[in-house]
């Protein structure tokens, strides 16, 4: 569960990376 959770916020820190970057 952890792991699965820990790549779930990979993937919204990606998203929020991008947005900054836009």
């Amino acid at each position: 569960y952890q792991k699965e959770y820990k790549v779930i916020n990979m993937d919204q820190w990606m998203s929020i990376q991008r947005f900054c970057d836009e």
